[in-house]
């Protein structure tokens, strides 16, 4: 999975696996479009989405990132990783498997949406996260990943 993701960013600066490029290699997945059908989501408008937020994204994402033959992957990634890591545990499993995965951007996003919320009380309105900005509830694709 982490290597199609470096695939997809390899195809645009600033050469950074970021959780958009994640998304786009589960989309070739079954059980990841399984999931996201069930959640009510069409996988088709996702992939469109996942283009136009690859199009307009910023040629630089704070950090430092490599070149084409070095590829970095962005904090946020790693840590929807190990969210992923710790849903398969929480699921009795040793592997980690794409059911894990879309549950790492789920807690990602409400953590987001915490974060968020306290930074509104005096703040201008909160930038949404990955997975509502691509029309995806958080909460109805923890649904149809836990079954």
């Amino acid at each position: 999975m982490l290597r199609a993701a470096k695939s997809a960013a390899l195809r645009q600066p600033p050469h950074a696996v970021a959780v958009e490029q994640l998304l786009e290699a589960m989309l070739g997945e079954g059980a990841a479009i399984g999931s996201l059908r069930e959640a009510g989501a069409d996988p088709e408008d996702v992939r469109r989405r996942l283009a136009e937020r690859a199009a307009s994204a910023p040629w630089r994402w704070p950090g430092r990132h490599g070149t084409p033959a070095e590829l970095s992957v962005l904090p946020r990634v790693q840590h929807v990783l190990h969210r992923a890591v710790a849903a398969a545990r929480g699921r009795g499993r040793a592997v980690v498997g794409i059911e894990d995965l879309l549950l790492g951007p789920v807690g990602e996003e409400r953590s987001d949406a915490r974060v968020a919320r306290r930074a509104t009380v005096h703040g201008p309105e909160p930038d949404q996260g990955p997975l509502a900005l691509l029309g995806l509830d958080a909460d109805r694709l923890e649904a149809a990943v836990r079954g």
